[in-house]
C-alpha cells in the first residue's frame, strides 16, 4: 500500500512538472531543433533568429510566448504544423494581451521557400498550419512579415494584431483556409509581390484598414469571405502594372469611402468575376475603378444586392478616367438591386482621345433606387461619332429611380448609342421619361435607344448561386439544412444551433426578395411555398453574426 502510495504521488509531481515547464529562447538558433509539448510553452524573451541552413519543427499543442516587441526571425526552414484539435499558438507573454504586444513571425529572404506539386499539394519548405497567431503586429510588419520569400499558410488564425495581419514584400506565396480578422491595419498588406500570390479560402473580416492592401504585382483572390472591413473596404489595389483575378468571393457588410473593391492607376488584364456584393456601404460602389490605364478589364457574372452608398454615392459600379491608351471594359451578367439614395448605381467617365470600347451588355438593372441608374459623363470634350459605348442587350426595370440613362456627356461631343435594350416597357413615351438627354438639356448630347428589345433579354445569372462554401464563415455543412430539395408546397430548415435573433430570406435568380422572417429562439423552421414560383432560389439566413446561404429550386407538381 505505502509503495502505491509514493507511485502516485510520484506520478502526480511528475505531472505537476511537465505542466509547469516553460523554455526561454532568444539569440540564434543554430542547430536543428525541435520544440516539444513537454517545453511549452516557449517564451521569447528577446529577440530569436533561426539561422539559415537549419530547421526550427513546433510541436502541435505547443505555446509560443513573446516579450514585449519581441519577434522570431526565419532565416531556415520552420515547420510548425499543428492538428485541427492540438493548434499552435503564438501570443503574447502579458497575462492580459492586446494587440501590438509583440512584434512578427519574420520569414526573410533566406528562410527555405515552401515547395508544391505540380497540382499544388504542399511538399516540403516553410510552412505553418492549424496555428494561431495573436497579439502582434507592434513595429508596424504585421504579425507575419513575409519578406522576399515564400512560406505557405494553411488553416491559420491571424488575429488581433496592432498592424496588419500578414505584411508581404517581394514574395510569393500562398494563403489558404485562414481567418484574418480584428486587425489594427490591413488584414493581407502587399507593398511589392515578385511573383503569384494566391489569397484562397480566407475568412477577412473586421480589419480597421481594410481587407487586402496590393500594391506592385500578382494577385489571386479566389474563395474568400470579405466581412466588416472598413476604412478601404475590402481591397484596394494601388500603383499599377498589375494582375487581378478576383473570383468567387463573398463581400458582406464592408464600408469604404471610396470603393468595397477599391483599383486603381495601371491596372493589366484585371478579371473581376462570379461574386457576390451584400449589405456594403461605400462612395463609389462595390466596384470602383479610377485612372485605370493599359488595361483590358472583364467585370463579369457578379450579383449585386442591396449594397447602398454613403453620402449619396455609387452604390453599385464607378469606372472614372479610363482611356489614353487601347482599353477595352467589359461589364456584363451582373444582376442589380442597391439603394442609390439621391446617387447612382453605376457611373461611369471615359476619356475619348484614342481606341477606347466600354462594352455593358446582357445585365439585369432591376429594383435599384437613386437618381440613376446609369450615369455616363465624360474626361474631356472631344467632337465626333465615334461609338465608343457598346450598351445593348441590357433590362432597365427600377421604378424607384428617376432615370434609367443619365446621360451628362456634353453637346458636341460623342452622342450615345443605346439600342437593343429592353426599358420595362416598348412606350417611348415611357423611356423618354426614365432617359436625361439633350431633350431635356440642350448642353448634353443625343441617346438613340431605337430599336427597342419588345421583352428581356435572357441574362446568365450563374452568379446568383455561386457561394464560397468551403469557408466555415459562410457555410458549414450541418450549418443550414434545407430539404425536400427540390421541393413542392413546404420547404423544412433546420439550423445546427438555437437561433436568438436571426432573418432568414429568400431571393430569387433576379435578386427580387420573395421571402423574409424574422427566427426567434428555435432551431427548426417550416416554410409555406405555395405562393413561390418555380425557379431557383437563394435561401440565406442572418443568424446575428455571419451568414449562411444555400440553392433551393422550387418545383411545384
Amino acid at each position: 500500500m505505502n509503495k502505491r502510495i509514493c507511485l502516485i504521488t510520484l506520478l502526480l509531481t511528475c505531472r505537476a512538472i511537465i505542466s509547469n515547464a516553460q523554455t526561454n529562447v532568444s539569440g540564434f538558433i543554430s542547430a536543428n531543433t525541435n520544440w516539444t509539448l513537454i517545453g511549452s510553452p516557449y517564451i521569447v524573451v528577446n529577440n530569436a533568429l533561426l539561422s539559415n541552413g537549419y530547421t526550427l519543427t513546433i510541436d502541435p499543442g505547443v505555446v509560443v510566448k513573446f516579450n514585449d516587441s519581441c519577434a522570431l526571425q526565419i532565416d531556415g526552414e520552420l515547420i510548425a504544423i499543428g492538428t485541427a484539435q492540438n493548434r499552435i499558438t503564438f501570443t503574447s507573454n502579458k497575462p492580459v494581451p492586446a494587440a501590438g504586444d509583440w512584434a512578427k513571425v519574420h520569414f526573410a529572404d533566406l528562410s527555405t521557400d515552401a515547395v508544391f506539386d505540380p497540382i499544388g499539394n504542399y511538399l516540403s519548405g516553410s510552412i505553418m498550419k492549424y496555428c494561431d497567431v495573436l497579439y502582434g503586429g507592434k513595429l508596424g510588419f504585421g504579425e507575419v512579415h513575409i519578406e522576399s520569400s515564400s512560406p505557405y499558410l494553411s488553416y491559420c488564425n491571424i488575429l488581433n494584431s496592432g498592424s496588419a495581419g500578414v505584411y508581404s514584400n517581394q514574395s510569393s506565396h500562398t494563403i489558404d483556409s485562414s481567418s484574418i480578422k480584428n486587425c489594427n491595419g490591413y488584414g493581407l498588406y502587399y507593398w511589392y509581390n515578385s511573383g503569384n500570390c494566391i489569397i484562397n479560402k480566407d475568412t477577412i473580416a473586421n480589419n480597421l484598414n481594410g481587407g487586402i492592401f496590393s500594391g506592385l504585382g500578382f494577385i489571386r483572390v479566389i474563395g474568400n469571405y470579405f466581412t466588416l472591413n472598413t476604412s478601404h473596404g475590402a481591397i484596394l489595389i494601388d500603383n499599377g502594372n498589375q494582375n487581378i483575378f478576383i473570383r468567387e468571393n463573398y463581400f458582406a457588410n464592408n464600408t469604404s469611402n471610396t470603393g468595397i473593391i477599391q483599383a486603381s492607376v495601371g491596372l493589366q488584364r484585371d478579371t473581376i468575376c462570379n461574386n457576390i456584393f451584400e449589405y456594403n456601404q461605400s462612395a463609389k460602389g462595390a466596384i470602383n475603378c479610377e485612372w485605370s490605364h493599359f488595361s483590358s478589364p472583364r467585370i463579369y457574372n457578379n450579383c449585386f444586392y442591396q449594397n447602398t452608398s454613403i453620402l449619396n454615392g455609387t452604390t453599385v459600379l464607378t469606372i472614372d478616367n479610363i482611356g489614353s491608351y487601347d482599353t477595352t471594359y467589359i461589364f456584363n451578367n451582373n444582376i442589380r438591386n442597391n439603394s442609390g439614395v439621391s446617387g447612382n448605381c453605376f457611373k461611369v467617365r471615359l476619356q475619348f482621345d484614342n481606341n477606347q470600347l466600354m462594352n455593358i451588355y446582357n445585365n439585369n438593372f432591376i429594383d435599384n433606387t437613386g437618381f440613376s441608374v446609369l450615369n455616363l459623363n465624360q474626361w474631356y470634350t472631344t467632337a465626333g461619332t465615334l461609338n465608343y459605348l457598346c450598351l445593348k442587350r441590357n433590362n432597365f426595370s427600377n421604378p424607384n429611380s428617376q432615370y434609367e440613362l443619365y446621360n451628362n456627356i456634353e453637346y458636341g461631343s460623342q452622342n450615345v448609342f443605346a439600342d437593343s435594350n429592353y426599358w420595362g416597357s416598348t412606350n417611348t413615351q415611357h423611356i423618354d421619361s426614365v432617359i436625361y438627354d439633350y431633350f431635356d438639356f440642350a448642353n448634353q448630347s443625343v441617346v438613340y435607344y431605337m430599336p427597342i428589345l419588345p421583352s428581356p433579354s435572357a441574362v446568365d445569372t450563374t452568379c446568383a448561386v455561386i457561394i464560397p462554401t468551403s469557408i466555415n464563415n459562410i457555410e458549414l455543412p450541418s450549418a443550414l439544412v434545407l430539404f425536400p430539395n427540390p421541393a413542392a408546397t413546404h420547404l423544412t430548415i433546420t439550423f445546427n444551433k438555437n437561433i436568438n435573433n436571426g432573418v432568414l430570406e429568400m431571393y430569387n435568380i433576379l435578386g427580387a426578395k420573395v421571402l423574409k422572417e424574422n427566427i426567434y429562439h428555435v432551431s427548426k423552421k417550416e416554410i409555406n411555398l405555395k405562393t413561390i414560383s418555380n425557379g431557383i432560389y437563394l435561401v440565406k439566413l442572418f443568424d446575428g453574426e455571419r451568414y449562411y446561404c444555400r440553392k433551393i429550386i422550387v418545383k411545384h407538381n
